[in-house]
């Protein structure tokens, strides 16, 4: 199935309100509340969770406040990758707004498009903060580590995800691929395609299809969830 997504949270919404003991892993959480389309269903239906996001300030100074009237979420200083380490991140270097730590990304082609198509100088322009001369001075590096999927879980003694939640700026389809889903058996997913190519979005949803899912999309995100699972 095919169509235009409702608003991710309605649907949240009706998922919460069956009573479920939904446990769920979000990946690529930020802040915890801006743009994040769980935060309200987390806290309305006490759910319980591991959160990921691997920028060190983000982490610190935002998202461990966020969360912090919450016991039963689990929050990590950490990107999922394919194996556990640490890798580069690139980010924004002018800017800790949300819209900034927003980008964060494996790929720095990624962010390299978000400066050329306008819409790091319109946010720039709107903050009033004057931007660096060059691209490369717009950009910089951080050091983060990574956990595989299969080490998180292992961690903390998970053995069911009722819900991936997936946020990478362009690294969403890999991480599809790292899903054990026979073993951790989820119910739904959700991810943000924009930035993946054609070609990686069909086949993140041939995947998908193949795992037993239907989905429903809008031009950004795909919500995907077990076939025969009621939604509305």
């Amino acid at each position: 199935m095919k169509n235009r997504m409702r608003d991710l949270r309605d649907l949240l919404d009706k998922i919460g309100s069956k009573g479920e003991d939904l446990f769920f892993i979000q990946i690529g959480g930020n802040d915890g509340v801006g743009r994040d389309p769980i935060h309200q269903a987390v806290k309305k239906y006490q759910w319980k969770g591991i959160i990921l996001e691997p920028q060190k300030m983000v982490f610190e100074d935002r998202l461990k406040k966020n969360y912090e009237d919450l016991p039963l979420i689990i929050l990590e200083n950490k990107a999922v990758d394919h194996v556990s380490g640490v890798k580069s991140l690139y980010e924004i270097s002018f800017s800790e707004a949300r819209w900034a730590t927003g980008l964060a990304t494996f790929d720095r082609a990624t962010l390299v498009k978000h400066i050329e198509n306008g819409y790091v100088l319109r946010h720039a322009k709107s903050d009033g903060i004057e931007i660096p001369a060059s691209i490369d001075e717009m950009i910089k590096e951080e050091s983060v580590h990574t956990t595989s999927i299969n080490d998180l879980l292992a961690n903390h003694q998970v053995d069911r995800v009722d819900f991936f939640h997936i946020d990478t700026e362009g690294f969403d389809f890999e991480i599809i691929k790292m899903i054990d889903f026979e073993k951790t058996n989820p119910k739904y997913l959700y991810f943000e395609h924009q930035h993946l190519t054609i070609k990686e979005f069909k086949e993140a949803i041939a995947l998908l299809d193949m795992k037993g899912f239907d989905y429903v999309t809008d031009k950004t995100d795909t919500f995907a969830f077990k076939k025969g699972l009621t939604i509305d």
